[in-house]
């Protein structure tokens, strides 16, 4: 017996480089179409939704960030579809929706930069969607598999590493070992996001994930690091059997640099 689980993350649905839907009608009339990034980033989306094994997860994973939110560090206003974040989440479900209506929609708090301090922007989000089951789990949650049994940690952002990620990720599994004795479990799977670029370490004791996103890189946000702040675009699936082995699937596309473009002048 084994079983699928549909794992995304930092979607920024409502900035004009990440997913917008097609001829999105605002709550004043206007239509919003997709810019020429986002036709492809749509593309891929689509593309994600069909794949097989999404398709037969009974779990979606959200590791959060599904809107862009008001964008202060990149210039506001100039870099979204639109500031109204009650449309962000609007637009964020008529992305989704049509896929999990027989899901059961598991998700974590992203950063509060996305969103404001008096909102939690993930579980505000979870409560627009048409599901067959929702599960908020806030800043960290510690969720069992029931199929499998399998133990998953979830949260957000685990910690920074810009270079080798590993790093980051492999301090966790220590850390986790280190404290089993004292929290009483030892979790087969840890998820996280937050860095839009995928990276995953097998220890003898576990799997370890970040999560690739589905905005491209832009201008604006962390144009000093160019070299090395280029995403991975796209979602995985992980296949868990009865003796809780996990295998990670990935489901990445190319990156199109249209903002980075080469000029000839």
């Amino acid at each position: 017996m084994s079983d699928f689980i549909t794992v995304i993350s930092d979607v920024h649905v409502g900035h004009s480089h990440a997913p917008w839907p097609d001829n999105f009608e605002l709550e004043s009339g206007n239509i919003v179409k997709p810019n020429k990034v986002q036709y492809y980033l749509n593309e891929y989306w689509k593309d994600f939704w069909s794949r097989p094994e999404v398709k037969q997860s009974q779990y979606i994973i959200n590791m959060e960030e599904s809107i862009e939110g008001y964008s202060p560090r990149e210039h506001g206003p100039q870099d979204l579809m639109t500031v109204d974040l009650n449309e962000q989440v609007r637009a964020f479900k008529a992305l989704i929706d049509p896929y999990i209506k027989d899901k059961i929609y598991l998700c974590v708090e992203g950063s509060q930069y996305h969103g404001s301090q008096d909102n939690r922007m993930a579980q505000m989000v979870m409560n627009a969607l048409e599901c067959k089951k929702k599960v908020y789990f806030g800043s960290l949650g510690n969720w069992k598999h029931r199929p499998t049994g399998a133990h998953f940690i979830l949260t957000h952002k685990i910690s920074s590493a810009m270079f080798y990620k590993v790093t980051a990720l492999d301090r966790w599994s220590l850390y986790l070992s280190a404290i089993k004795s004292k929290i009483g479990f030892d979790p087969d799977c840890v998820i996280s996001g937050h860095h839009h670029t995928f990276f995953a370490e097998m220890t003898p004791s576990r799997l370890l994930i970040q999560c690739p996103s589905w905005k491209l890189w832009h201008p604006i946000k962390d144009a000093s690091r160019y070299v090395y702040s280029q995403p991975t675009i796209g979602g995985i699936t992980l296949q868990v059997d009865k003796d809780k082995n996990i295998t990670v699937k990935r489901h990445f596309y190319p990156l199109k640099h249209l903002s980075d473009a080469m000029l000839q002048i």
